[in-house]
């Protein structure tokens, strides 16, 4: 009888386990549905492009237009795309509660102008505790204003320079190393 007592417990602690376990699983999933929702509606600039974004358990994402029809990703452009992945990143972020270092590369090569200022100032200071970006001078000019808007977030700049066999590191960030 104590045998049956405890393998009639331990189907009881599995059945609750389980239930705990999907339980959990769909707050993290509406947590993170919020959090994507928030952060794309933060970081971009066209507040009508998407309406909302839906998680389902198998953590697909469906996209939702004004007129509550489902978008195809597909159907966005690389920019929008772009800004979708990085509202994304951003969310799991803050859903996990994992402060680990981001690197993001070509950061701005398909945002809008109307977008970059979105991304610079409300995404780039708060992503991470650290974040690494490796651009083009194209791409953030250090004479327009996406460079103005990052200086006071910035501790360290470097540029890579190539020559035909090897790259060097200099401090700066290109046309503020001569200076």
């Amino acid at each position: 009888q104590p045998i049956l007592n405890s393998i009639d417990l331990s189907d009881k602690l599995i059945d609750f386990f389980q239930e705990f376990k999907l339980k959990l699983l769909h707050k993290k999933i509406e947590d993170l549905e919020n959090a994507f929702n928030d952060s794309l509606h933060t970081l971009a600039h066209d507040k009508e492009w998407i309406k909302m974004v839906e998680i389902n358990d198998r953590f697909e994402i469906k996209l939702l237009n004004y007129l509550e029809r489902e978008m195809s990703i597909n159907s966005l452009s690389a920019g929008q795309r772009q800004i979708l992945a990085t509202a994304l990143i951003q969310a799991l972020g803050m859903v996990s509660e994992v402060k680990s270092f981001i690197c993001i590369d070509t950061p701005l090569a398909r945002i809008d102008n109307e977008n970059r200022e979105q991304i610079i100032t409300k995404y780039y200071p708060k992503a991470s505790k650290q974040v690494i970006i490796l651009s083009t001078n194209s791409e953030i000019d250090p004479s327009k204003s996406e460079y103005r808007y990052m200086k006071d977030f910035i501790s360290k700049e470097y540029t890579i320079t190539t020559d035909k066999y090897s790259s060097s590191f200099e401090e700066g960030y290109f046309n503020e190393i001569s200076r």
